[in-house]
């Protein structure tokens, strides 16, 4: 016999509360039949009022409030928990949804793009927050994976080509703008003129030169993501 839909979520609520440092594991389509499975308890339950079956009607209603105070419950639990994880490395991620996983990665990159301007940024700091990525598989998340070796590489010749560098060049550095960025080629590695060399994957946050960030953008490899009006 089918388990009514407001036991199966208080014990999905209980489980996902015991689990600390990771996600219970759910459907890939569990938030969307939930609110369907919601909607058609709705109409059943309207359909005993209007034929007059005080009974299943009430049996209905209390089915349907324990099971969106329960849903609710776990949502809250489940999107703290999502939240922690953003900062906390002790919590796997494996096991998000696809809805989960997007929120996850939202929040990440302004996570890592407060750090980056206001803990860490300084005027002319070639500084980078390496993002965590995560993989979606079917209806898993899996934790980051060593980037294959796709990655394109500028040498300091092809840099140079576009970016002067004088006997002044440090002065140049200092009083050059910074653009904050989001790579968004799956790897790309640069040899800046100072020979400092940033290995990128898709997804990282950083300032980049302005002349450096034009080059890349011309060949489609970041986007600026500065605030608009700036």
């Amino acid at each position: 016999m089918k388990r009514p839909i407001d036991t199966m979520l208080e014990e999905l609520k209980r489980a996902e509360k015991r689990s600390k440092k990771e996600f219970v594991k759910l459907e890939s389509s569990f938030y969307k039949e939930t609110l369907d499975k919601f909607e058609e308890l709705q109409i059943r339950l309207k359909e005993a009022v209007e034929s007059n079956d005080i009974e299943l009607a009430a049996k209905l209603n209390e089915e349907l409030t324990k099971a969106k105070k329960s849903y609710d419950n776990f949502v809250d639990i489940r999107l703290k928990k999502l939240l922690a994880a953003v900062i906390s490395p002790t919590i796997s991620v494996k096991n998000l949804t696809k809805e989960e996983a997007q929120l996850y990665r939202d929040v990440k990159e302004l996570v890592n793009s407060f750090i980056e301007t206001v803990v860490r940024g300084k005027p002319g700091q070639e500084s980078v927050v390496v993002r965590e990525e995560i993989v979606i598989k079917e209806d898993t998340v899996e934790e980051p994976k060593t980037m294959e070796s796709t990655s394109e590489e500028f040498s300091n010749e092809e840099i140079a080509e576009n970016v002067e560098i004088s006997n002044e060049r440090n002065k140049d550095v200092a009083e050059e703008r910074y653009v904050l960025a989001r790579v968004i080629a799956r790897g790309v590695k640069i040899a800046l003129p100072s020979g400092k060399v940033l290995e990128l994957r898709k997804e990282d946050v950083l300032h980049l030169p302005e002349k450096i960030y034009r080059i890349l953008l011309k060949r489609e490899k970041v986007v600026d993501i500065r605030p608009s009006g700036n």
